[in-house]
């Protein structure tokens, strides 16, 4: 090693630091960096909330033009069938 260099411990199994290396190095990853990396992104995730994602869009309001909504209506009544009108 050169002047400055830090020799590197890997980290221990069931760390998230480990999580990464196994993926990293193309590894399997085990049990216990599965487990430690699905409670870090749970603590990441309850830090940051989006809550925009849970909200539903506003429907898109539909606008008609004078002639529709006279056949709309027509066909509401009763006095217009749409098609050829067998049913």
């Amino acid at each position: 090693m050169g002047p400055g260099a830090v020799s590197r411990v890997p980290a221990p199994c069931g760390t998230p630091a480990a999580y990464t290396r196994h993926r990293s190095h193309g590894e399997e990853i085990c049990a216990a960096c599965r487990d430690a990396w699905n409670v870090r992104c749970r603590e990441y995730r309850a830090l940051r909330p989006v809550p925009w994602k849970r909200l539903r869009p506003e429907p898109v309001p539909v606008v008609l033009t004078g002639r529709e909504a006279a056949v709309l209506a027509a066909h509401r009544g009763g006095d217009l069938v749409l098609g050829d009108g067998a049913s």
